[in-house]
């Protein structure tokens, strides 16, 4: 039974590691090279908004503007559309 427990224990641990593992950095694509258009997918259970502004801070230096924000809550997907300056 201890056995058991503690097979149970390690999964566990091993899959809420799995949810926070590399949540600082999603992927920010180019949207549109001439106007500077990008997206960041900060999509899934272990991220939020402020993972995305987190990242669109990163990727531009001199700030930026928000152009786009789509949210399923199907999923936690979300998407932020963004402008450097």
């Amino acid at each position: 039974m201890k056995l058991v427990m503690s097979i149970v224990v390690v999964l566990l641990a091993a899959g809420c590691a799995q949810l926070t593992h590399d949540q600082s950095a999603p992927v920010v694509r180019l949207k549109n090279a001439a106007q500077k258009l990008m997206s960041v997918d900060c999509s899934g259970p272990a991220d939020d908004w402020g993972v995305c502004y987190s990242a669109a801070g990163k990727s531009c230096p001199n700030g930026y503007d928000v152009i786009d924000k789509q949210e399923s809550t199907a999923g936690g997907q979300r998407v932020l559309g963004f402008q450097c300056k």
